[in-house]
């Protein structure tokens, strides 16, 4: 199942199976107070039905303090 990842494209794919709950994303955006982030949190738990995420694997490459992004309405 793919999930709108809140970056521009980008998606976190959810992946069930014998190995459990999985989910993957790349680099994404995601800005707690957004109303964005707000409606994303509400599908994920949704689609999640109370499952637990066994496994999180998130590419946090950018996920340093040495970098200094601009916000996203700077970027986009």
């Amino acid at each position: 199942m793919a999930l709108d990842a809140h970056h521009c494209p980008g998606v976190m794919f959810l992946f069930r199976g014998e190995f459990g709950c999985l989910m993957y994303t790349r680099d994404f955006r995601w800005e707690v107070d957004s109303e964005r982030a707000k409606d994303a949190r509400s599908r994920l738990l949704n689609v999640l039905k109370n499952e637990i995420i066994d496994v999180p694997y998130s590419d946090n490459t950018y996920c340093n303090p040495s970098y200094d992004l601009p916000t996203r309405e700077v970027a986009a």
